[in-house]
C-alpha cells in the first residue's frame, strides 16, 4: 500500500518528471496553490515515519541541491524534466572550440532569460560553469516554490526534512529518499540523536513510542 502510494505520487500527480528513475519536482501553478506540493511532503513523511517508503526514484543531482551539498561537476543533463532545455543543453556541452560562439549567440536569449546571462559573451573556458548553472537553475531554482512547499510539507510531519535529512544527508540518502530498497529500523534511529526525558517520566515512555511501532 506505501510503496504504491509513493509510486503514485511520483508518476501520477502531475508534480514530478523527468525520467522514471530520476524524478525532478516540475512546477505547476495549479498544484502550487493547491498545496498539492505540502501534500506530498506530508504523505512521504508520514510513510517514512511509520516504516514505509520515501520517494522510490529521485534525481541525485536535486538531492545534492536540497541537502545543500557543494558540487562542482557539471552535471547530468538527462535528469531534466523539460524537453527544450536539454536539446539547448546538449547543443552547448557538444560544441566544440570552433563551434561555441556561434552556439552561445543562438542561446544568449534562452540562457539569460535562465540567469546565466555569461553565456552571450562565448568564452569556451566558462563552458562548464555555464553547464553546471543551467542545470542548476531547471532542477532547482524555476521550481524554487514547489520545492519550498514540498519539504515544508515533509517538516510539518515530524520535522524529518530538517532535523533528520539534511543534517545527515548522506546516510539519509538510500533509505529516505532515493532508494528502492528499505532503511532499517537500526539504519532509520541511528540518523537521530534523541535527549529522552527521565527514565520513568510520562514523555520518556511518549518519545519512546515512535520506536517501537
Amino acid at each position: 500500500m506505501k510503496i504504491l502510494l509513493m509510486s503514485e505520487i511520483q508518476m501520477k500527480t502531475g508534480l514530478f518528471g523527468g525520467p522514471s528513475e530520476k524524478r525532478a519536482l516540475i512546477l505547476n501553478i495549479n498544484h502550487l496553490e493547491d498545496m498539492n506540493y505540502f501534500k506530498a511532503g506530508q504523505f512521504i513523511s508520514w510513510s517514512l515515519l511509520h516504516g514505509g517508503n520515501g520517494l522510490l526514484y529521485m534525481s541525485s543531482q536535486l538531492w545534492d541541491l536540497l541537502t545543500e551539498k557543494e558540487t562542482t561537476t557539471e552535471g547530468d543533463i538527462s535528469e531534466i524534466p523539460d524537453a527544450e532545455a536539454v536539446v539547448n543543453l546538449e547543443k552547448l556541452k557538444n560544441a566544440d572550440e570552433h563551434q561555441y560562439k556561434d552556439v552561445c549567440q543562438e542561446l544568449g536569449d534562452w540562457a539569460t532569460n535562465c540567469g546565466c546571462p555569461e553565456l552571450e559573451e562565448g568564452r569556451i573556458e566558462d563552458k562548464s560553469l555555464s553547464l553546471r548553472h543551467l542545470i542548476r537553475y531547471y532542477l532547482y531554482y524555476r521550481v524554487k516554490p514547489a520545492i519550498d512547499q514540498f519539504v515544508a510539507g515533509m517538516d510539518n510531519v515530524g520535522d524529518l526534512f530538517s532535523n533528520t535529512i539534511k543534517k545527515n544527508p548522506a546516510a539519509a540518502f538510500r533509505g529516505v529518499m532515493c532508494a528502492t530498497t528499505k532503511i532499517t529500523a537500526a539504519e532509520f534511529k541511528s540518523l537521530y540523536r534523541i535527549d529522552w526525558s527521565p527514565e520513568g517520566s510520562a514523555k520518556y515512555y511518549d518519545k519512546k513510542t515512535p520506536y517501537t511501532h
